[in-house]
């Protein structure tokens, strides 16, 4: 009674010792992958914020830059008023000089005048005068237009910027509490699986433990073997029981092999020059003309109710019959063919710029859905293709 005591111990020891491993290790390992899934995760996000954080710095230079060219803007505008007062104050004198004196000098002067000759002479002379100030005054009043219109430019590109750059603050936040969050994940995957190996390592002692007992228990059931003086022989090794031979090893699992290098990027290709169907991108930018002064709306399609960047130059593009404009400004950055540099580009071409696009219309200007403050400073509105970093130049038609 007592031997089947003992191998019925030995049986659910035996039991035990199948069971418990195989519930006790998915539990490591799976914190294991959770915290190689997490990580793995933390690396991307680390990644674009550094990718973020390096647009972000690459905008505020182009920030600065656009402040430095408002305030020399601003001067200049301010030299041209003042040129234009003058201008005008000067016409004044003269005017009252000569009409406004109350004595009739102007026509004493022609009525004293000695001869034909001199009348034309004081005629030509009050002639040029008057036409002398005309055209001075027209000068300076163009050049004051065109100092306001600059700067009217700069103020608007600048305003598009500083849109962008809120965007990339929110985003800059969104990816630092993304982060810490996923440190703090990991940190706990730490704990978790310090525990699990400790659970592991003070089950395998209690298993070790049974073993040991199985063992003795098992020993204690065997009968005695008689012992024998039979000489040792080499062949000694061959009366071992099958279970005492050692095991063979089983083969370590092999490493995954490592992924191949990705191919380099084939060489993408390059725009003609001049092409032979420039009316096309002619069209596109007469096209995107027409919606000047429209709103804008991040995420909205309708040229007339809200659009944004990209929706509205591949809108233009699909209106004017050229399709494969991606909806996304950074896949359309990639599209199409590559123009080199702005002194190629054509009227139609997309300007690529970090996080925005716009279409071309030739003489350094564009056509664009830029931010939503009210047209001027926002909306579908045109500017100067130099106003921000240009990032590429790519031709879809």
């Amino acid at each position: 009674m007592k031997k089947i005591k003992k191998i019925f111990i030995a049986t659910v020891i035996t039991s035990s010792l199948i069971v418990v491993p195989a519930l006790a290790s998915p539990n490591v390992n799976q914190i294991e992958q959770n915290k190689e899934e997490t990580e793995k995760k933390l690396e991307d996000a680390n990644s674009k914020l550094v990718t973020l954080l390096t647009d972000f710095e690459v905008l505020k230079g182009d920030i600065r830059n656009q402040e430095a060219k408002i305030t020399l803007a601003d001067k200049d505008l301010q030299e041209a008023k003042k040129k234009e007062e003058e201008q005008y104050k000067q016409m004044l004198i003269r005017i009252k000089y000569m009409y406004e004196n109350g004595d009739g000098n102007e026509i004493s002067a022609l009525l004293g005048a000695e001869s034909f000759g001199e009348v034309i002479n004081q005629v030509e002379y009050m002639k040029n005068v008057h036409s002398y100030d005309r055209k001075m005054l027209n000068e300076y009043k163009k050049s004051k237009e065109k100092v306001a219109t600059l700067k009217q430019d700069l103020e608007s590109g600048k305003a598009d910027m500083e849109f962008m750059a809120t965007t990339y603050e929110q985003q800059e936040k969104e990816l630092k509490t993304t982060i810490e969050t996923m440190k703090t994940q990991v940190a706990d995957f730490d704990v978790q699986l310090a525990n699990a190996q400790r659970q592991a390592e003070e089950e395998a002692r209690r298993l070790e433990q049974q073993t040991q007992q199985m063992e003795a228990e098992l020993s204690d059931t065997k009968p005695s073997k008689p012992q024998t003086n039979r000489p040792s022989s080499n062949n000694d090794n061959n009366d071992k029981d099958e279970e005492d031979k050692p095991s063979t090893p089983k083969p370590d699992k092999p490493s995954k092999p490592s992924k191949p290098d990705k191919p380099s990027k084939p060489t993408e290709p390059e725009a003609e020059d001049k092409p032979s169907n420039a009316s096309k991108g002619q069209q596109i930018a007469n096209e995107g003309l027409k919606y000047v002064g429209n709103p804008y709306v991040w995420g909205g399609n309708d040229l007339y109710n809200g659009i944004d960047c990209s929706g509205f130059t591949s809108k233009i593009h699909a209106i004017c019959g050229i399709s494969g404009v991606p909806r996304n400004s950074k896949e359309q950055r990639y599209g199409g063919k590559a123009v080199n540099g702005l002194a190629n580009a054509l009227p139609g071409d997309i300007i690529c710029y970090d996080g925005h696009v716009a279409i071309y219309i030739g003489g350094g200007r564009i056509v664009h859905a830029s931010n939503p403050k009210p047209y001027p400073q926002g909306g579908i509105k045109t500017g100067t293709a130099t106003y921000r970093t240009i990032l590429a130049i790519r031709r879809y038609w």
